[in-house]
């Protein structure tokens, strides 16, 4: 069936899906077609056959000449991962595009033009916070923002329209980093430094 074919493309939305399963694992695989493109198909890999599996269809960028379609699931596991795939046209194609997965469940909205710079923007977290200051369960992952430019995922962290979620981010660590009686403040105490150092006060956050 057309996937979103009721919904307009100004008001993008996830449409919760569970794929039927086969014994233990589900093999998932969705087909996107739409006009004046190739279609093209793409391969989840074995998950679960208890998760469910998210599909958002709606404009990436206000200028994309038709809409994206943003695949969202979980791969299982008591830490990991939200997957995310994206659909993209561009040059006459639909380009498969891989976020990186990372710890916790998928996302089950439609993501936001946070900047309003007229392109949506992604925010995921980073992992490699995990374990490097305290276990699975103390560990903060600071948050990563990504936009899709020409067919390619790019960082944008850094932009100015973006301070406010560090600015959160950094508020809410240092009262985790300073409650000294948590056993596991070390890993707030990494992300809250990280933080700072995205708003310039990493020498403050140090001392």
């Amino acid at each position: 069936e057309p996937l979103g074919a009721s919904y307009e493309a100004s008001s993008p939305t996830f449409l919760p899906r569970r794929e039927r399963p086969i014994g233990d694992l589900i093999e998932v695989r969705t087909s996107i077609r739409m006009a004046g493109y190739p279609a093209v198909t793409v391969d989840g890999g074995p998950v679960s056959r208890y998760h469910d599996r998210w599909v958002g269809i709606g404009r990436i960028a206000a200028s994309d000449p038709a809409p994206s379609v943003l695949l969202a699931g979980f791969s299982g596991g008591a830490h990991c991962c939200a997957t995310l795939t994206a659909i993209v046209p561009h040059q006459g194609r639909l380009r498969v595009l891989e976020f990186e997965a990372v710890d916790g469940g998928p996302d089950e909205s439609f993501p936001e033009d946070i900047d309003l710079d007229g392109v949506v923007d992604f925010v995921r977290h980073d992992d490699s916070f995990r374990y490097a200051f305290a276990g699975g369960g103390g560990s903060w992952s600071p948050p990563v923002v990504y936009n899709i430019h020409e067919s390619r995922i790019v960082d944008v962290s850094t932009r100015p329209g973006f301070r406010h979620l560090w600015e959160d981010y950094a508020r809410e660590a240092r009262i985790h980093c300073a409650d000294r009686s948590n056993e596991d403040r070390n890993g707030a105490c990494g992300a809250y430094v990280a933080a700072a150092a995205r708003l310039g006060r990493y020498a403050e956050a140090m001392g």
